[in-house]
């Protein structure tokens, strides 16, 4: 087993992580890969993939550039598509499973080049993969997103630690960081990082590793900006905001701490204000502690402050569109916590008191296996439990309901989950609660708006739409519901105005250009009907599929 460390981690991380692979979808950003399947199953989309914000189809308000992963869903629906004639989950929970055993042998390497030992690195490695944490990383579809982060930015950082040694790995390492950049902007903590370590571990007085290490830093991030305005992306809000932000945000890493120390129970969707106060006790008492040891042992330890600001640098950035009057409802979605995880790894692997549990495990070799096996297996049931929460959309925002009960986030879509069955009443109870936990929570107007006007409350519905559109005037959904209660009224430059806006949101909206060919068919107006009907035949995104 530690012989062959990174072969054992990897195909011990396929093996637990097998039953994703009978997952269906969640739709919750995996909704875009059935909604447009015309474009995730054509292998010629790749391209337009760099020319446009991942979230530009559904109007959404930030436009985040990630086109290489946007790549890799491209290729796994066009891989389900050659095989199944249609876009299947299993092909991408597959890819996760191939993923996940990419990153657990990099996590090995990356201990071992740490210092740690092969059975140690293994160790670390196992308890980190098994976590609870991991599951939303590996078993759900867009989890894929932060797997190729971690692979890219692990393999940034070993690379660098090579071209220390030998500068050709400098060459390996743009490459790599480059495509962690465009695979999502928290990579920008890798350059951060590399830095630290120059500083801190390595303390390198080479004037010339330091010129090509900020000459490749600085030539990497500049091509990846220039790629970001040619691909009209935005990376969030404006810098103010983004930093305001941040500073809320910073408290809520102590929950990602305390959920690392105590991972029972999880919730889907948690949220601050359901988190319970001995996760925050205990996520207080590991940052504290951390803290403590990294500037106690700065000098002769390193690697705790290099691993403490690992785990800040990786996570921290996904708050940065976090709404400060809102941040007791944020979403803290565990699967953006695997990449950090690894800094907390690396701090505790070099803990004072390692040595002392070293010299205890030599007295007691039997007791501490056995222990150790007894926390790994209590890690893996949780897990395995935890992983059944992904299975379908229903358990999803079932468990999220459970765990966050005042999650207006959580509320709307369990209510979605009794819309698509038809179960109207329980669908418009979850939306009344969304509303009264967040009147301006973001698309549940439109929801509640579809489910009244399914009861033939057609004056109620359309005072929904309105509100969601008030709300977010860039409403891909409500524009075409208010389309349709006004065609049906014989209201039909209303109609007209209200299809029209949709397709302007997103001109491959199939809703809108359809709303568009009855107007202009009631209208008799041929030759903009005929036009309708074009763009119709190329429009690829379709909100009827799924929920």
């Amino acid at each position: 087993m530690t012989k062959f460390p990174h072969a054992f981690a990897a195909a011990a991380s396929v093996l637990l992580y097998s039953p994703a692979l009978f997952f269906s979808w969640v739709y919750l950003d995996d909704y875009l890969i059935v909604q447009r399947a015309a474009y995730f199953s054509k292998l010629s989309s790749i391209p337009a993939a760099f020319l446009a914000p991942v979230w530009a189809a559904s109007g959404n308000e930030y436009n985040f550039y990630r086109p290489v992963s946007t790549s890799f869903y491209i290729a796994g629906g066009w891989i389900s598509h050659q095989l199944t004639n249609e876009i299947l989950p299993w092909p991408f929970h597959l890819t996760n499973l191939f993923l996940v055993g990419a990153a657990a042998a990099l996590l090995v390497s990356l201990f071992r080049t740490l210092g740690a030992s092969n059975k140690a690195a293994l160790i670390a490695t196992l308890f980190l993969i098994a976590h609870p944490l991991t599951v939303g990383t590996v078993v759900w579809i867009p989890g894929q997103n932060e797997l190729l982060l971690a692979i890219f930015s692990l393999g940034a950082i070993l690379t660098y630690g090579y071209s220390l040694g030998n500068r050709r790995w400098l060459a390996a390492h743009a490459s790599l960081l480059l495509l962690a950049l465009l695979t999502k902007e928290n990579a920008i903590a890798v350059p951060a990082l590399c830095f630290v370590y120059l500083c801190l571990v390595s303390r390198t007085r080479s004037l010339r590793v330091w010129a090509w290490s900020l000459f490749t830093w600085g030539a990497t991030t500049l091509s990846w900006y220039l790629l970001i305005r040619q691909g009209g992306g935005e990376q969030g809000p404006a810098a103010g905001r983004a930093l305001e932000a941040l500073w809320h945000g910073f408290p809520l890493l102590a929950i990602y701490l305390g959920q690392l120390l105590l991972p029972f129970p999880l919730s889907t969707l948690p949220a601050a204000v359901d988190t319970g106060w001995w996760i925050w006790v205990a996520g207080g008492l590991v940052a504290l502690v951390l803290t403590g040891a990294a500037v106690w042992r700065c000098k002769t330890k390193p690697l705790i402050l290099f691993g403490l600001l690992w785990f800040v640098g990786f996570l921290l950035p996904t708050f940065a569109n976090l709404v400060p009057a809102q941040k007791e409802i944020y979403i803290l979605r565990a699967d953006r916590s695997f990449l950090a995880m690894a800094g907390v790894a690396i701090a505790l692997l070099q803990f004072p008191f390692r040595f002392n549990i070293l010299r205890w495990q030599r007295l007691n070799p039997a007791l501490f296996r056995t222990g150790a096996a007894a926390a790994l297996l209590i890690l893996i049931a949780l897990n395995v439990v935890h992983q059944f929460n992904y299975a379908d959309a229903a358990s999803f925002y079932g468990r999220g309901v459970e765990g966050s009960p005042h999650s207006p986030f959580a509320h709307t879509h369990l209510g979605d989950v009794f819309l698509a069955k038809n179960d109207l009443s329980s669908a418009i109870a979850h939306y009344r609660e969304a509303l009264r936990l967040n009147p301006g929570e973001r698309q549940v107007h439109n929801n509640l708006g579809v489910a009244l006007l399914r009861l033939g409350r057609v004056d109620e519905a359309e005072a929904e739409f309105i509100k969601d559109i008030a709300n977010t005037p860039n409403s891909l959904l409500a524009w075409p519901n208010l389309g349709t209660i006004y065609l049906n009224r014989g209201e039909y430059d209303k109609a007209e105005e209200a299809f029209r806006r949709s397709v302007v949101i997103n001109p491959a909206f199939r809703d809108g250009w359809a709303g568009l060919v009855r107007v202009y068919t009631v209208t008799r107006d041929e030759a903009r009907r005929r036009e309708a009907e074009s763009m119709l035949e190329r429009a690829e995104m379709d909100f009827k599929s799924g929920l």
